[in-house]
C-alpha cells in the first residue's frame, strides 16, 4: 500500500515538516479545544487535527508517505502557477517521494494554464503521474504529453457520494404486484448504490485505451463494488475528505465580493477560500464543508 498526502498550496509543501509535525490533542489549551472540536463552523480544522493523529498510529505500525500530490481539483482561479507545479515536483524527488500532478475541471483559459504547468514538468524530465478530471486534459496529455502517465479523478468517475438511503436494510420494501422477491430488490438496491462508471464496458475502454492506469475513488458510507482483479487497474482513495458536489458558481467569493455574487465573471477571484469556508450553522451527520465552490462531507470512519 502506498501512502500519499495531498497539497493544493506550495506553501504547504515547503512546511512540509511543520504541517505533518504530531500533535498532542489532549494538551489543546481549552479556549482552542472549544474553538476546533464544538464549533461546526471550525469542523474542516478539526478533521485536519485529527487526520494528523491518524497518520501519526500509521506511522507507529510502520507506515510512511512516499507520494506527494499537487496541483487544484475543483477550481482553476487557484490553478498553481509554472514555479510552483516545478518547486512541488523538486520537493517530491528530493524526499525519494513519487509526485502526482492533480489537475481538474477546466475552461480553455484552464487548459492553457493546465498545459503550461505540464510543459514545464516535461521539459525539466519530470514526467510524472498525472490526475485527470477533465476529458480535455486527458486528450492533452495524449497529444502533447505522452510520457505522462494518467489516473482518472473522482470528477469522472460516477460514484453515489451522500447515498442518503445506504443503510437500506432498514428500509421498507413496497412488493405489491411485484414478482420479484424482497431479498433481491434489497441485493438490486444495494448494488446500483455501490456501483460506479467504470462497470460499464465502454467506458473502461476508453480510458484504457487512454492509457489510463489507476482510478482515484472517494470513500463512500455504502461501500464500492470492486471486482477482486478491480478491472486490471490500481484503485487509490480520498481520506477524509469525500466530494460531494461542486460547479463554477461560487458562493464564497460572494462573501467577499457583494458585487460579484455567486455567478462566474471573467475578471480575476482574489480567492477567499484559502481563508474563509461556508459551513453549515446546524449539527448534520455526516459533518459538510464547503469550500469555495466545492462540497465535501467528513469521512471518519
Amino acid at each position: 500500500m502506498e501512502l500519499a498526502v495531498y497539497f493544493a498550496q506550495i506553501e504547504h509543501v515547503l512546511d512540509l515538516e511543520e504541517a505533518l509535525r504530531p500533535v498532542e490533542i489532549e494538551r489543546l489549551p481549552g479556549f482552542l479545544w472549544t474553538a476546533m472540536f464544538d464549533d461546526m463552523n471550525a469542523v474542516e480544522y478539526s478533521t485536519h487535527a485529527m487526520t494528523v493523529k491518524w497518520l501519526e498510529s500509521v506511522y507507529e505500525q510502520g507506515g510512511e508517505l512516499s507520494r506527494l500530490y499537487f496541483g487544484q481539483e475543483f477550481c482553476e482561479h487557484l490553478i498553481p502557477p509554472p514555479e510552483d507545479a516545478l518547486q512541488a515536483a523538486f520537493a517530491a524527488r528530493q524526499l525519494g517521494w513519487g509526485f502526482t500532478y492533480v489537475t481538474g475541471s477546466v475552461t480553455d483559459a484552464g487548459l492553457q494554464r493546465t498545459t503550461a504547468n505540464l510543459k514545464i514538468l516535461d521539459q525539466n524530465g519530470l514526467s510524472c503521474e498525472v490526475v485527470v478530471n477533465d476529458w480535455g486534459v486527458l486528450r492533452c496529455l495524449r497529444r502533447q504529453f505522452p510520457d505522462f502517465t494518467p489516473t482518472i479523478g473522482r470528477l469522472l468517475l460516477r460514484q453515489q457520494r451522500l447515498a442518503r438511503f445506504s443503510d437500506i436494510s432498514s428500509r421498507p420494501v413496497n412488493t405489491r404486484e411485484i414478482q420479484t422477491s424482497e431479498s433481491a430488490i434489497r441485493t438490486n438496491q444495494r448494488s446500483v448504490l455501490r456501483s460506479t462508471n467504470v462497470s460499464n464496458a465502454a467506458y473502461r475502454k476508453r480510458i484504457i485505451d487512454a492509457g489510463v492506469q489507476r482510478l482515484d475513488l472517494d470513500i463512500v458510507p455504502q461501500g464500492i463494488d470492486l471486482p477482486e482483479d478491480k478491472w486490471g487497474f490500481e484503485v487509490s482513495c480520498y481520506y477524509p475528505w469525500t466530494y460531494v458536489t461542486g460547479g463554477r458558481n461560487c458562493l464564497t467569493a460572494a462573501l467577499h465580493d457583494p458585487v460579484r455574487q455567486h455567478v462566474v465573471v471573467d475578471g480575476p477571484c482574489s480567492r477567499p477560500c484559502r481563508q474563509i469556508n461556508r459551513t453549515l450553522n446546524e449539527s448534520t451527520e455526516p459533518s459538510i464543508v464547503q469550500r469555495g465552490n466545492t462540497v465535501f462531507v467528513v469521512n471518519q470512519d
